[in-house]
C-alpha cells in the first residue's frame, strides 16, 4: 500500500512540474477553468502545446458569446447552435471542463428551442468563456516569440503516396483533434511545390486558429488540385 501511495505522489509531482513549465514565463500559479491532469493526459504531457492551444483559443473565440447572442437575437438558431458546438468541441480538447459542460447545456437549449433555459445557460456560458479568454491573455502577455523553422526543401523529401497523409489529416480535422496541428507540419513538405503556397498558408492558418471546419474545406480543395479523392464526406 505504501508503494502505491508514493507512486501516486510521484504522478502528482510530475503533473505539477509540467504545469510549472507551462506557466513559468507568465508567472501564473494556476490555470482556472482547465483540468490540468486531463489536459496533460490528452496531450501526452506536452505542456507547451497546451499553452499554445489555450492562447489560440482565446484569440479565436473571444467574441463567441457575443456572436451567439446576436444569432439568437435575430432568430438564427442554426448559426447559434453551430457556434456553440464548435466552442464545445475545442473546449473539450483543451480540457476546459466548465466551459465544455455549459456548452453542452447551451447547445441543447438552442437546438431544442428551450427558451426558458436560454438566458441562464447563455450567461453561464459567457462567464466560463471569459475565464478561458482571460487566461489566454495572461499566458500571451508573458509569451516569448519563437522563430518559425525554415521549411524542409522539397528535394530532400522522399517521394511517396501522399493520399494516406491527406486522409489521416482529414480524419483529425473531422474529429476536432488537436494533433492536426503537429501532424500538418509533417504533411506540408509533401505539398510544397505541388500546390500554391498561398493554399498551404491558408490551411495552416485555419488549423492554428482551430477553425477545423474551414480547414477541412481547404484540405479538400488541395486534394482536388492534386487529383486525389478523400473518402470522407464533408458534413
Amino acid at each position: 500500500m505504501k508503494k502505491e501511495v508514493r507512486s501516486e505522489k510521484c504522478e502528482v509531482r510530475s503533473e505539477k512540474k509540467n504545469f510549472s513549465f507551462l506557466t513559468s514565463q507568465s508567472s501564473i500559479s494556476e490555470l482556472p477553468g482547465i483540468d490540468i491532469p486531463s489536459a496533460m493526459k490528452r496531450l501526452s504531457g506536452n505542456a507547451k502545446l497546451l499553452h499554445n492551444l489555450i492562447t489560440k483559443f482565446g484569440q479565436t473565440y473571444a467574441n463567441a458569446a457575443s456572436d451567439i447572442n446576436t444569432a439568437i437575437g435575430v432568430g438564427d438558431f442554426q448559426t447559434a447552435a453551430r457556434l456553440v458546438h464548435t466552442v464545445k468541441g475545442v473546449a473539450g480538447n483543451i480540457s476546459a471542463t466548465e466551459l465544455y459542460e455549459v456548452s453542452v447545456q447551451l447547445e441543447d437549449a438552442v437546438r431544442n428551442g428551450r427558451l426558458e433555459l436560454l438566458a441562464k445557460t447563455l450567461e453561464d456560458f459567457k462567464k466560463a468563456l471569459l475565464m478561458i479568454v482571460e487566461l489566454s491573455q495572461r499566458l500571451t502577455s508573458g509569451e516569448d516569440q519563437t522563430p518559425i523553422p525554415e521549411p524542409v526543401p522539397t528535394s530532400v523529401i522522399p517521394s511517396e503516396n501522399i493520399s494516406p497523409l491527406m486522409l489521416r489529416l482529414e480524419s483529425l480535422l473531422k474529429d476536432n483533434d488537436m494533433d492536426a496541428d503537429e501532424f500538418f507540419d509533417s504533411v506540408k513538405p509533401h505539398l510544397a511545390g505541388r500546390v500554391p503556397e498561398q493554399q498551404i498558408r491558408a490551411l495552416d492558418g485555419q488549423i492554428d486558429a482551430l477553425e477545423f471546419d474551414h480547414a477541412r474545406e481547404s484540405l479538400h480543395k488541395i486534394a482536388q488540385m492534386l487529383g486525389l479523392s478523400l473518402s470522407e464526406v464533408l458534413l
